[in-house]
């Protein structure tokens, strides 16, 4: 199963009395920070029982007469639930406490190990129980994801984002290379239902490491959106922001070739260099290797160059690792190939990590990560169907050096793609709108709203303030409006009309406290064109519906005397 962390978008700044930069930001640096070291903890110790859990799995499958078929089906089990569960699980990090959320998947996945347990000691389990019993393993890992992601910015540090992101790639790179290995003893020692106990009371662990982080939740509101409707409003908000589809252009153009590595390297093993299971074990070894030694490095590389120059040095380092692999047969150069492959696949992630990160605010955090891991998982699992039927259908060595190709040939994405200036804009919330007195107060669920300003301009500015209003539009758009348009006065040709609609009253809310600085900047761009006296007029207005429902409501509510 591959999962994702991502880091924090935080101040790079520091004050007359901060350590060194070295200490600030080193590769280690956030594991100086205690909540940090508890959640990496936590995040590491899920990540090995997962990786446990399928070596298990497969194991009682096998041992149960099951076929080759059921036995693959462990890891389509694994990983399909964080293809199937990322929109949501990203909504609901968004929405709930955080920390309590985390406490909720743990604890579902320490039923899930604990049932496992229970069942093969027993001698009750079956192949199907199996497979039910590591789907809902990897339900509870796929809905953990965001949350673990969106809690390593509070809790990394200031200054670390690189090096928080490195650090929770390590933890998947290093539970894929211990964690089978670990399985594998503790089968051969004991049992595979003392290992699913095993597995159950490291999750327990987990679960006392979670209570100690602290989770401020998300922000306050009135009217907490609904599960679904944040859904919508994160898909929203990935449509109408350029930084993150380019984020998710980037992941998907990117692993539709490394995809090659992962698939193909149990070929490998097992097949021209004739290492078996120790051999594919050791060459994963090498890959978690790589991995850590490419988090050691990754921090002073981002603090020396762009974000699109590592990924793009570390997809060509991949894509030559990936064709020494199509011709070497000796292990220890395979071992060479993998560990940089390792190191480059993790310099990759991590910034694209870094870049999703950087490119959402706190109050979508979640849902854009979510969108990340979905392109991730989704184009691991499409990847690894077609090189392997490539592999099938040619060679080993075809595959490779076609994964090759295109992951060079992915590096033209970097022209209509760019993650350039993602690390600008300023995503912190603006403070400076007010809500609007009104005589009647809309209800939170009243809508659809309809909002107008209007603006005067002289001939001159047009084409620029139809730029600029053009850029906020999308911002109304991302941010939740379903419709906007703008519009010229016929009559007056200096009146200009922008009009956008909100599904409801409380969304419309939402779409002023989602607003950041960056946006402000961008309003405030827009309104300078406006000649006329004072601010741009605005107004609110309400569906006739539901304005008289409104209406209806203060009317009962002065009959009855109240305030």
């Amino acid at each position: 199963m591959h999962a994702f962390a991502v880091a924090s978008h935080m101040n790079n700044t520091t004050t007359a009395t901060s350590p060194p930069e070295s200490s600030q930001s080193g590769p280690w640096a956030p594991l100086r920070e205690r909540q940090f070291r508890s959640l990496w903890s936590a995040f590491f110790g899920s990540q090995l029982v997962v990786w446990m859990n399928t070596v298990g799995a497969a194991t009682v499958i096998a041992t149960l007469g099951g076929s080759p078929t059921l036995v693959a089906l462990v890891q389509t089990a694994t990983s399909l639930p964080a293809v199937l569960l990322a929109f949501l699980a990203g909504a609901v990090t968004d929405i709930v406490d955080r920390r309590r959320l985390l406490l909720a998947t743990q604890s579902w996945m320490l039923i899930s190990t604990a049932t496992a347990a229970t069942l093969t000691l027993a001698g009750a389990a079956t192949p199907v129980s199996i497979l039910l019993l590591t789907f809902s393993l990897g339900a509870g890992m796929a809905a953990s994801i965001p949350t673990f992601q969106s809690l390593t910015p509070e809790l990394a540090g200031p200054g670390r984002l690189a090096a928080g992101v490195a650090l929770n790639s390590v933890a998947i790179n290093l539970a894929r290379a211990v964690g089978p290995a670990l399985a594998g003893v503790v089968i051969a020692v004991v049992s595979a239902g003392a290992l699913f106990a095993l597995e159950a009371a490291g999750v327990a662990a987990i679960i006392a490491l979670v209570l100690s982080l602290r989770s401020p939740g998300p922000a306050a509101d009135e009217a907490p959106e609904q599960v679904f409707e944040a859904m919508r409003a994160g898909a929203r908000f990935v449509r109408f922001s350029p930084p993150v589809r380019a984020v998710l252009v980037r992941a998907l153009v990117f692993v539709a070739g490394a995809s090659a590595f992962w698939a193909l390297l149990p070929v490998v093993a097992f097949g021209p260099l004739e290492l078996g299971a120790s051999g594919l074990g050791v060459l994963v070894g090498c890959a978690g290797a790589g991995a850590i030694a490419g988090a050691t490095l990754l921090p002073r590389l981002r603090r020396r160059t762009t974000l699109d120059l590592a990924v793009s040095f570390g997809t060509v380092g991949l894509a030559a690792a990936v064709a020494v692999l199509a011709f070497v047969h000796e292990p220890v150069l395979a071992g060479v190939a993998t560990f940089a492959a390792g190191a480059a696949w993790l310099s990759v992630l991590s910034t694209l990590n870094t870049a999703a990160q950087l490119a959402a605010p706190d109050w979508v955090r979640g849902r854009a990560l979510a969108a990340f891991q979905f392109s991730m998982q989704g184009g691991l699992a499409a990847g690894a169907l077609v090189w392997g039927l490539v592999a099938d259908g040619f060679s080993v060595e075809a595959a490779f050096l076609s994964a090759a190709v295109v992951l060079l040939v992915s590096l033209a994405a970097r022209g209509r793609a760019s993650l350039i200036g993602i690390e600008e804009p300023d995503l912190t919330p603006a403070t400076a709108w007010t809500e609007p007195v009104l005589p009647i107060e809309p209800a939170a669920g009243d809508g659809p709203v309809l909002v107008t300003l209007e603006y005067r301009v002289r001939e001159d500015d047009v084409l620029a303030f139809a730029a600029a209003m053009e850029e906020l539009g999308r911002i109304r758009r991302r941010d939740g409006a379903r419709q906007w348009r703008l519009y010229q006065e016929l009559e007056d040709r200096a009146c200009w009309l922008e009009t956008f609609i909100v599904d409801s009253w409380s969304e419309h809310l939402r779409q002023h406290r989602r607003m950041t600085v960056a946006d402000l900047d961008v309003e405030r761009r827009a309104k300078g064109f406006h000649v006329g006296p004072g601010e741009p007029e605005t107004r609110h207005m309400l569906a006739a519906e539901a304005a008289l429902r409104a209406s209806n409501r203060v009317t009962r509510t002065r009959k009855r005397g109240d305030p």
